[in-house]
Formats: C-alpha cells, structure tokens, sequence
C-alpha cells in the first residue's frame, strides 16, 4: 500500500483484514464467492446469484471489477514496475524526488503526465519529437 493515508507500506492483506474487522464492527457479513448474475428487485434492492447456486439479497450493490495495468511492450519494463517504474506521481512523486525522471506515456495526456513528473525533479529537461530542448 502507497499513498494511503496511515496505511503507508501495509500488505494488501493486512489491509483487507482491518476493512473486514471494521465491517463486522457494524453487524455486517461477508460471503465469499462468484457473483453471476444480479437482478433488481421490484421491492427494491437486489437479488445476486452466485456460482454455487446460492443466492443473497442486499440493499445495495457495488461492483468492483480491480485494476490491471495495461503496460506497454517495452523489454524490461514489467520487471521494474512498481520498484523503478512507478505510474502517478501523487502515488511515487515523493520517493523519486529530485531524481533524474523519464516519461513514458502516450495519448492525448502524455504532456500533462509529463507536466506533472516535472513537479517533482529539480533536473528535468523536456526532450523527445516536439519538446522545446
């Protein structure tokens, strides 16, 4: 866990425990298991199906799908992520600080993702097809 505010450096597991113990605090439970399918009911709420034939009710449904990081193909990369390689610079910014910073990004916000690394590196010069150096 980065950037977490008094979480920094926590296991994602350690995480899920302490939401979990806080959860049961307020006298709700929790079922593992496959969500697949949904319907809403016309008494309000929702009816969830789940892979093992079962099926809950519940009030509200959130639906959390993850992130994964698309990363482009580009040798090396995928084993340096999240040491050297780092995506945000909210999330890094301060544990790359004053280091020399390069920008890999593409699409219509690479030059504000760049604006914003910039931020963070008393060193940077802009330097690629269109930079002003």
């Amino acid at each position: 866990m980065h950037a977490f505010l008094t979480r920094e450096g926590t296991p994602p597991g350690e995480l899920l425990a302490l939401g979990r113990a806080e959860v049961f605090g307020y006298g709700a439970r929790v079922r593992a298991g496959r969500v697949t399918a949904a319907e809403h009911r016309p008494e309000g709420g929702f009816l969830l199906g789940l892979a093992d034939g079962g099926a809950v009710t519940a009030d509200r449904l959130l639906v959390a799908t993850g992130l994964q990081e698309e990363l482009p193909d580009v040798p090396g990369l995928a084993e340096r992520w999240g040491r050297d390689v780092v995506h945000c610079p909210y999330c890094h910014g301060w544990e790359v600080r004053d280091q020399p910073i390069g920008v890999l990004a593409t699409g219509v916000s690479a030059v504000h993702e760049a604006l914003l690394w910039r931020q963070r590196s008393r060193g940077w010069t802009p330097t690629g097809p269109g930079s002003a150096a």
